[in-house]
């Protein structure tokens, strides 16, 4: 009987250790459960005043996907709004946290950087307009000794000295005043300057509010995404996530006139945000600019690319006006547009989910 008794409880023994076993092992796993993963922060330089570049940015920043992906990098991003490109390469040169992993700017911005920076360029992001708006001058010509505003740095800054340039206007043969983009209209009105240069949705929102003023001299900008180059070459899986975000982004704006409203609501609050006051643009103008403006194709083509194309043409001028080292090389800038990591990314739809909506 005592033997009988002992096996018993040696059994019970064993079935509560084996019980405790369990219950360990469970609780062991399920703490490790929840336990937060600690994610590296990734700082992104975007431009809520850019029509175009600002609905695509509005839509990455709510790509449920593009957050996935980064988790699984180990990363998130923090999105920072800024007025123009050169304020979004002033921070890509910050250390800490007031340093940029991210970026993106136009024309001038781009070559500035590609210039004087270690960055890498990877995709196109807008191919919109930028224009020279005035209110009692109807040419270039006739702006020889007035008052130009301008934003320093950005698209519509290169697209100015680039028109005043080609109508044999020095910088010496005007007075160029340096605005913020926002400020540009009320300061013409005020008589303040003759014109300003400047891109969508800026020239769009003056006529509309001063039906007095004109579009006198236009051209088409482009637009970069770029990245701080240890960042870029330690981490080249993000950049291609990057990508994949913006092409999902451009899909769902394109895919019915619904995203393409929705999408230009979200740019017209976060414009509203940044510049404080109300950006004046129903969602239907607001579409009209967008459309014109959104890239066919992210890749960056042979018409930007090669010697003889825009960036290399935008190089060479602001070389020649010193706004780019004499130093600067040219096939060393271009070696830092990384132009074929957006042929690896449609090469591989699904590993970049390519077809998922992004909201």
């Amino acid at each position: 009987m005592i033997n009988s008794n002992i096996k018993i409880f040696g059994v019970a023994l064993i079935i509560v250790l084996a019980g405790l076993g369990y219950f360990a092992a469970n609780k062991g796993a399920q703490i490790k459960e929840e336990i937060p993963v600690a994610l590296k922060t990734i700082d992104f330089g975007y431009q809520p005043l850019w029509t175009g570049p600002a609905s695509i940015t509005e839509v990455m920043r709510k790509d449920k996907t593009l957050v996935e992906e980064f988790k699984k990098l180990g990363l998130e991003i923090k999105w920072r709004p800024f007025l123009k490109g050169a304020d979004v390469n002033v921070a890509l040169q910050a250390r800490g946290e007031e340093g940029l992993e991210f970026g993106l700017g136009g024309d001038m911005p781009t070559t500035t950087v590609i210039a004087n920076l270690d960055v890498e360029v990877f995709s196109l992001i807008e191919g919109g307009r930028v224009w020279i708006i005035s209110k009692n001058y109807d040419t270039v010509a006739q702006l020889k000794g007035k008052k130009i505003g301008y934003a320093f740095g950005s698209n519509a800054h290169y697209f100015l000295l680039k028109t005043l340039s080609q109508n044999n206007i020095s910088e010496k043969d005007v007075t160029l005043v340096q605005l913020d983009v926002p400020s540009m209209p009320q300061a013409l009105e005020n008589n303040e300057i003759d014109a300003f240069s400047a891109w969508e949705p800026t020239p769009t929102l003056a006529i509309k509010n001063f039906p007095s003023f004109k579009r006198i001299h236009s051209g088409r900008s482009s637009g970069y995404l770029y990245a701080k180059g240890d960042f870029a070459k330690a981490n080249p899986e993000a950049l291609k996530h990057i990508i994949a975000s913006e092409i999902r982004a451009i899909k769902y704006i394109q895919k019915s006139q619904e995203n393409l409203d929705r999408t230009s609501g979200w740019a017209i609050d976060a414009g509203t945000a940044l510049k404080g006051s109300s950006l004046g643009l129903t969602v239907e103008e607001y579409d009209k600019i967008v459309s014109d403006g959104l890239p066919g194709s992210i890749y960056i083509e042979d018409k930007y690319y090669d010697d003889g194309g825009i960036l290399k043409e935008e190089f060479e001028l602001l070389k020649t006006l010193g706004k780019v080292p004499q130093s600067a090389i040219w096939s060393e800038a271009k070696a830092k547009i990384k132009r074929e990591l957006v042929k690896e990314v449609l090469s591989n739809p699904k590993k970049y989910r390519l077809e998922e909506s992004p909201v």
